[in-house]
């Protein structure tokens, strides 16, 4: 534990070093008062209990250091000697003004049009009772982004301008980890919710009189059955993440952007969900087709008849 006077009235203090030292608390007048420090080592010093302020007022001409935190609260005229990977933020969570901005315009405009999706569906659209059970199932899974984004708003308005002191414990958080959660969910369930409505089309078209998929039960059980297999499959992924990474790679919390190229776990779900992805978007064009091939076929039958 250090004093906020600990080097008071130091004038002549040129050379500090604070390395190998679990410092627990840190205020932030600590080197306040010591104006002509020209060199501060802190290696194997974890940066979690500075204040951003820590650094200011001084002329440091170097910092020496093992966390590249200390790099963001430094000075700009200060040499740090640590580099800060390029995908960590320095500041908050979403830097800038402008990509606030753009992620609330984003959150605010997905809650509105999803919200008019489910009213005009459910009280002005004349479809089916299946049918619109599967639109509204769609609708609904957006939500889960929508919800991840959120998640991330709320996480940056928690933290503001402290988060990068405290972006390792966000990271390792079970905040994260929901959000985490909240997008690989919401990317394996819009396949099955996309395709699901894609294949019943092509049946009402092929079978119009007597499809499973024009009754409202089947389609209900069906769409409840899906959603809770890939719940309990990304909850089971979600906690093999949990046990085998301590923080998750990134700051955004997502299961497909891993800088560092170090975990398996998220290469093995990168990969995975590529390639199902690409292979639900060639289904979806070719029941697309059929549907087009077979309506034009049972057109051309009214026809004649």
């Amino acid at each position: 534990m250090l004093q906020g006077e600990s080097f008071f009235n130091l004038t002549a203090l040129e050379v500090l070093s604070l390395s190998h030292n679990p410092l627990k608390t840190v205020p932030n007048t600590l080197l306040g008062f010591s104006p002509n420090i020209q060199f501060v080592s802190l290696r194997n010093v974890s940066s979690t209990h500075f204040h951003n302020d820590v650094f200011q007022g001084l002329n440091t001409a170097r910092i020496e250091a093992t966390d590249f935190h200390f790099c963001c609260i430094t000075p700009a005229q200060t040499n740090c000697m640590v580099t800060v990977p390029w995908y960590m933020p320095c500041r908050r969570l979403l830097p800038g003004d402008l990509i606030r901005v753009y992620h609330q315009v984003l959150l605010v405009s997905m809650l509105l049009l999803n919200s008019v999706s489910v009213l005009v569906n459910c009280f002005v659209s004349d479809s089916t009772k299946s049918y619109l059970s599967t639109v509204v199932s769609v609708i609904l899974t957006h939500m889960l982004f929508l919800l991840y984004l959120c998640a991330i708003w709320i996480a940056d308005i928690h933290f503001k301008e402290t988060f990068l002191l405290k972006e390792e414990l966000w990271r390792s958080s079970v905040g994260c980890l929901g959000a985490f959660h909240l997008v690989f969910w919401f990317s394996i369930q819009i396949q099955f919710a996309l395709i699901f409505l894609s294949l019943s089309r092509l049946m009402v078209v092929i079978h119009p009189l007597d499809t499973r998929f024009k009754r409202t039960k089947f389609a209900v059980n069906a769409i409840s059955i899906v959603c809770t297999m890939s719940f309990c499959f990304c909850i089971l992924t979600t906690l093999i993440a949990q046990f085998s990474i301590v923080a998750l790679p990134n700051v955004l919390c997502l299961p497909f952007n891993d800088p560092t190229q170090s975990e398996v776990i998220t290469r093995t779900m990168t990969y995975s969900v590529s390639a199902t992805q690409s292979a639900t978007s060639i289904a979806i064009v070719v029941m697309h087709c059929l549907l087009v091939k077979y309506f034009h076929e049972s057109q051309h039958n009214i026809q004649r008849s």
